[in-house]
């Protein structure tokens, strides 16, 4: 199963997507689904509620996700488009994480440093930032002809989730271990809180 978290606006990609699920062909499609979670366009969302294997969820809970992709091998669409507000992304992609952290491979646009990541630790596969439904296809259909390559991406993801350099306390010691912050009492911490 493929899974798109995120506005469901044509310029976040999900267009793309769709139009790439819907070109798989026999036998590689085999009960593929792509399923997406997020609101957006409401006539976007009622044309793919149309369109056969493909769910539109809305917005749950990450707990509701969490019971989702436990019951199905699923693959993660991270698809940032060239934007200049993505170029800065670096790897600050919370969708990104909680993908991995269930354990799904991902099909990634390379844009910002998250590209590279995914390539670094052999996640995913990447896509070119501009997005386009041949490349999103490529990958889909890869992932669908490869259970051995979706099963340890998936692994992959697991194990690199579980690291102490990927929890945010690791993160947020990096920010005051570089001195941006002004000095603060604790107590100021906790009513900001």
């Amino acid at each position: 199963h493929f899974v798109y978290m995120g506005g469901i606006y044509r310029e976040k990609g999900v267009d793309a997507a769709v139009r790439a699920f819907q070109g798989l062909t026999q036998p590689v499609r085999g009960c593929a689904e792509l399923h997406l979670f997020g609101h957006g366009d409401p006539s976007l969302i009622d044309s793919y509620r149309a369109i056969d294997g493909i769910t539109v969820h809305g917005n749950v809970s990450p707990e509701v996700l969490r019971q989702f992709a436990s019951s199905r091998r699923c693959c993660g669409l991270v698809l940032y488009e060239e934007h200049p507000r993505y170029r800065l992304i670096g790897t600050n992609s919370r969708k990104l994480y909680e993908y991995l952290a269930l354990g799904m491979p991902v099909v990634c646009t390379r844009i910002g440093e998250l590209g590279s990541f995914v390539e670094r630790h052999d996640v995913g596969l990447t896509i070119s930032s501009i997005i386009q439904q041949a490349e999103i296809l490529e990958g889909m259909t890869t992932f669908l002809s490869d259970d051995e390559l979706w099963n340890n991406m998936s692994l992959r993801a697991r194990i690199l989730m579980q690291q102490p350099e990927m929890t945010w306390e690791h993160e947020w010691n990096k920010v005051i271990a570089a001195g941006v912050l002004p000095p603060s009492k604790p107590d100021q911490l906790r009513r900001a809180a």
